[in-house]
């Protein structure tokens, strides 16, 4: 499927919502300013303002160009007509194009990775280690890695958010039957929130605890089967990884093993959220229990 057939067909369903980092299901809708060519991200201050078309869904879901443009000269009767109808037809042209895609060798190292993505995303997300560690993760279907990097993520969605158990079991059925749902069951019930642990903490106890090593980006090597004596890459070496952090990975969901570090926590005198000053801290007191 070509970039513009995706966004022709995104274009052509009602938008979907996305899940935000406090794990609650929100939809972006992206507002268009005709006059001056721009796009934000639509607020309150924008639907009070009639220059703005509040939602650009409606503009790309619409059947005629026409009635998008002669409804915003309605409710904008000073702005000259032919700006609006070229500004208008520019943002339909999007559907139409072509989305670039660069492909990698499957074993370059971290810093490869990271150098390529700066001078891509100069003006994005800076993303760190644990993102290229989840990403590395989730590439290797071979090794079950779509399934462990899922497992980390409803996890710490369900640390939040408990009520996300039933969409997992109703909606994820596959998943719902492996141990890894299994492991973490008990959280639709926790309603303690000392430590929700995020996809760092996760990765970075579990690799810790069982390589004994602390730079993630070893584990992104690792991952990728990079012998660090020979500097050769070997499908065991990624094969013994992810075994390793599943067994990890595993062992943090524990209910056992995750509440004795809670009352650890709490016994030492923190007893709120806001007085755990050092995540890292957190992470090196967790990993130590294992």
């Amino acid at each position: 499927m070509t970039g513009s057939s995706v966004l022709l067909r995104c274009a052509r369903q009602y938008w979907l919502r996305v899940v935000n980092k406090e794990y609650e299901k929100v939809k972006i809708k992206i507002a268009f300013h005709p006059l001056l060519q721009s796009f934000e991200v639509q607020n309150p201050a924008i639907l009070k303002d009639k220059a703005w078309i509040p939602d650009i869904s409606e503009v790309l879901n619409s059947t005629s160009i026409i009635q998008v443009i002669n409804k915003y000269l309605s409710s904008n009767p000073e702005a000259d007509a032919g700006v609006v109808e070229n500004s208008i037809s520019n943002l339909l042209s999007i559907l139409h194009k072509q989305v670039g895609v660069i492909d990698l060798a499957h074993d370059p190292d971290i810093e490869t990775v990271t150098e390529i993505f700066i001078r891509i995303n100069s003006q994005g997300v800076v993303l760190s280690q644990s993102d290229f560690a989840m990403s590395k993760i989730a590439s290797n279907e071979s090794l079950g890695g779509p399934l462990l990097r899922k497992a980390i993520d409803y996890f710490c969605h369900l640390a939040i958010a408990p009520q996300f158990y039933e969409h997992i079991r109703d909606n994820d059925k596959e998943f719902a039957a492996t141990d890894y749902f299994k492991k973490m069951m008990w959280l639709k019930d926790e309603r303690d929130e000392l430590f929700d642990p995020g996809y760092t903490d996760m990765l970075r106890v579990a690799f810790t605890s069982e390589f004994k090593r602390g730079k993630m980006s070893d584990l992104v090597s690792l991952l990728s089967g990079r012998n660090f004596e020979t500097r050769d890459f070997e499908e065991s070496i990624a094969a013994e990884t992810f075994e390793r952090m599943k067994t990890s990975v595993l062992r943090f969901m524990h209910e056992d093993y995750f509440k004795k570090f809670v009352m650890i926590i709490r016994s030492a005198g923190f007893i709120a959220p806001e007085m755990i000053r050092s995540q890292n801290a957190l992470q090196f007191c967790l990993h130590t229990l294992s």
